[in-house]
């Protein structure tokens, strides 16, 4: 991060903004509360309120895509332009492809999706639940571009949350709500995944030892990026945490690489937008992959 700037607020008395995904221009989305939602208060989000699509250039404004998003759960850029929310359609859960400028919409799986990445070849991982899964029922789904899904080839036996691909998209970071860790998968030549492990370790207080991990982002040097209560936790590829960078509005609730060059890290809190410029640039999963150097020790 350069050493001469800090985080810089941009945004203030927001809604409960959520789940930023940034296309390949460096343009911000996310998701917030509708105006009419406010009983769906940042501390207690209500998930069949209605929620409403933002865009932000950084140093520009802020401009509604879409409103009325009924349950809208998580938010992911997709290929030429479209944007995927899993939201609460006429007939029931889905995962919702809206583009920015656009009429029309389309329907891509019938999914209620708790957290959605897609892959630059146009497949997606969608972390859903599945009711002829064991255990509590959430599956990570493998979807093909025409909608069809299968699960991914595992049966997580933890709680999954965020995803997020490595910049090579090799790998795939899971999330384990409720506990230090981020797990790791390999994904074979047919997207399905293999040899999960625990990898990354993170920090979490100890009279909150069940906090969540919101969101995950990588930089094309294979770093992750976690939002977690603490701040923005920084780990190398080797797994470790190599700094924990604290925010102003306190806990993060989501981040994401913006601007041109994808060298504006941007965190989301509970109601405020902070900006930080940094050294490194943003990994987009819709890039061509890039395979980052080898860990240093």
């Amino acid at each position: 991060m350069t050493a001469d700037e800090g985080w810089k607020l941009v945004a203030e008395n927001r809604r409960h903004p959520r789940h930023p995904v940034t296309d390949l221009a460096g343009q911000v989305y996310f998701l917030e509360n509708d105006e009419q939602s406010r009983q769906a208060t940042p501390e207690r989000l209500t998930w069949g309120a209605p929620a409403t699509l933002w865009k932000w250039t950084p140093g520009g404004e802020f401009t509604a895509v879409r409103t009325g998003l009924k349950g809208a759960r998580c938010l992911a850029a997709g290929g030429e332009g479209w944007l995927y929310a899993s939201v609460t359609g006429a007939q029931g859960p889905t995962v919702l492809g809206v583009k920015p400028g656009a009429a029309g919409e389309r329907e891509l799986t019938p999914l209620q999706a708790r957290s959605l990445v897609l892959r630059q070849d146009g497949r997606a991982y969608a972390l859903a639940f599945d009711p002829d899964a064991d255990g509590h029922g959430d599956t990570i789904f493998l979807v093909a571009p025409d909608g069809t899904r299968r699960p991914a080839g595992v049966c997580p036996d933890f709680h999954p949350g965020a995803l997020c691909l490595s910049p090579d998209q090799t790998l795939l970071y899971v999330a384990h709500q409720g506990s230090h860790w981020v797990h790791s998968f390999q994904i074979a030549a047919d997207g399905t995944l293999r040899h999960g492990q625990k990898y990354y370790h993170l920090h979490l207080p100890d009279n909150r030892p069940l906090d969540e991990i919101q969101d995950l982002k990588v930089d094309t040097d294979g770093r992750l990026y976690c939002a977690t209560s603490l701040g923005v936790q920084i780990c190398d590829q080797a797994g470790r945490v190599n700094c924990i960078v604290p925010v102003p509005g306190g806990g993060v609730t989501g981040l994401c690489f913006a601007g041109p060059d994808a060298q504006t890290l941007v965190a989301f809190t509970k109601d405020r937008i902070f900006t930080r410029r940094v050294k490194t640039r943003g990994a987009n999963p819709l890039a061509p992959p890039n395979k980052p150097g080898a860990p240093r020790l």
